[in-house]
């Protein structure tokens, strides 16, 4: 008994270290100490390799193009099969500082994934709801389940100072592929 125990304790350790492990890498990777630039310059003006960057957790800035306009409809997360919704908001969540900003170029800039896809319901009609629908409702609700032309991830939000003008000068001067990973 005491060494199943004692086994038991030792791969919860190991995976502990691995989910750790796993962590720092993303957070290197991100920040470019694995490689490539990041499109930053320092304060003298010259471009900075991602390696100069300090890694910084928080939020994705996501950017995006859809097929469509569904700059006022709910985000929700899609099962990689497109067969179910996996993820939802709370209604609560349908503040209008929580709604996608619109960038230069048709880009948006909001809380999504490449496996989001978007319901019928605008963020206002979504938020009015008196209850949550159940996943299978919502899935029944569903316009497009792979809405977008392009999708990047441009880092930790917490990298910028200024947001949406940093997003801006990096769209208007072609830079969107080599300062932020293309997902799609």
């Amino acid at each position: 008994m005491e060494t199943d125990m004692a086994t038991r304790k030792n791969i919860i350790r190991i995976v502990l270290l691995l989910v750790v492990a796993v962590g720092v890498f993303v957070l290197l990777r991100r920040a470019g100490f694995l490689g490539g630039e990041s499109g930053k310059k320092n304060e003298k003006g010259t471009e900075m390799k991602k390696s100069d960057v300090t890694p910084v957790a928080g939020p994705p800035t996501i950017i995006y193009k859809t097929k469509a306009d569904y700059a006022k409809l709910v985000p929700v997360g899609v099962s990689q099969d497109k067969k179910s919704i996996v993820s939802y908001p709370n209604m609560t969540d349908m503040l209008p500082n929580n709604y996608p900003k619109k960038l230069n170029k048709g880009y948006l800039f909001g809380n999504v994934s490449v496996n989001s896809g978007f319901l019928k319901l605008t963020m206002e009609e979504y938020a009015a709801l008196k209850e949550l629908p159940s996943p299978e409702k919502l899935f029944g609700m569903l316009v497009d389940s792979d809405p977008f032309l392009e999708i990047y991830d441009c880092g930790s939000r917490s990298e910028f100072g200024e947001l949406e003008k940093e997003l801006n000068q990096i769209i208007d001067s072609g830079k969107l592929s080599s300062r932020c990973n293309k997902i799609k």
